[in-house]
């Protein structure tokens, strides 16, 4: 009986660390501390890699009788390999680790992308922002500062109530100039992967929170519209139709819709082989 291949668990075959070979500090290891196992289960080898860092100071607060941890960097996920016949006694080797972990790997990732793929399919709505305006006028040839002339403006400004909030309509009859900022989709940059959520969607009913008042503007939170009620406020001429944009948008929409059906698909066909090994 092979005490590598035929083991249930996993074997630490060699392993490897820096520490004797770092710079010396204030009598103690400093600089970065590399460590990597090399592991067997059935037929599956595996490395795992990890590492820290100890510097100068950390030595010198230890030397002074300061508790300095090594800062420690993330742990890296093992990479593996399949093997066919086990490299110590040489049989051939009827095992499915290997399968099992990258098909498990597999359904990891697709779950990953699935979860980001539908948070893109919520932001790629009609967004729009509410903004409202008190009347400004400028006021010319007036002391600004004493002893000097110029322009002014000045606001009428009209309180807003987020407590006793309004809806668009009533808004609209309060304030003299009221207008809708849309976007066709939530922009998303590469680095910005986290997961949202949900904007609110718009009625015609539902009470506006303004969310920042700026040199006599209103700014409201951002508000997804279904397109029923996109329609609607470009039927009551609150904002206007762009055919180009919108029609892009809903290519989006199917092309991003139809890549979740497909990573579903592959999802179900791994969790099915799975159950085959």
């Amino acid at each position: 009986m092979c005490k590598y291949c035929d083991s249930l668990k996993e074997k630490s075959l060699v392993s490897y660390d820096n520490y004797k070979s770092m710079n010396i500090s204030y009598g103690q290891y400093q600089g970065v501390n590399v460590r990597g196992n090399i592991y067997m289960k059935g037929n599956m080898l595996s490395i795992g890699c990890s590492g820290s860092y100890r510097s100068h100071s950390d030595c010198y607060y230890d030397a002074e009788g300061l508790d300095c941890d090594n800062e420690n960097a993330h742990t890296s996920n093992n990479s593996y390999i399949q093997i066919q016949y086990c490299p110590f006694c040489g049989k051939k080797l009827d095992d499915h680790t290997y399968e099992i972990q990258k098909t498990n790997d597999d359904i990891k990732k697709l779950n990953n992308d699935l979860k980001h793929l539908e948070q893109d399919l919520r932001d790629h709505n009609i967004i729009v922002t509410y903004n409202w305006e008190c009347n400004k006028r400028i006021l010319h040839n007036i002391e600004v500062l004493p002893g000097r002339y110029g322009d002014r403006e000045e606001i009428d400004y009209i309180e807003y109530n987020n407590d006793n909030p309004l809806t668009i309509k009533q808004i609209k009859d309060k304030y003299p100039k009221v207008c809708f900022n849309v976007r066709y989709g939530r922009t998303r940059n590469w680095w910005d992967k986290g997961i949202h959520a949900d904007l609110e969607q718009l009625t015609l009913y539902t009470k506006i929170n303004c969310k920042c008042y700026v040199c006599g503007k209103f700014h409201s939170y951002d508000y997804k519209l279904t397109d029923e009620i996109y329609f609607k406020l470009v039927e009551l001429g609150y904002i206007e139709h762009n055919e180009e944009k919108y029609n892009e948008l809903k290519k989006s929409q199917k092309e991003i819709f139809d890549n979740i059906i497909q990573i579903k698909k592959n999802i179900k066909e791994l969790e099915h082989y799975l159950k085959t090994l």
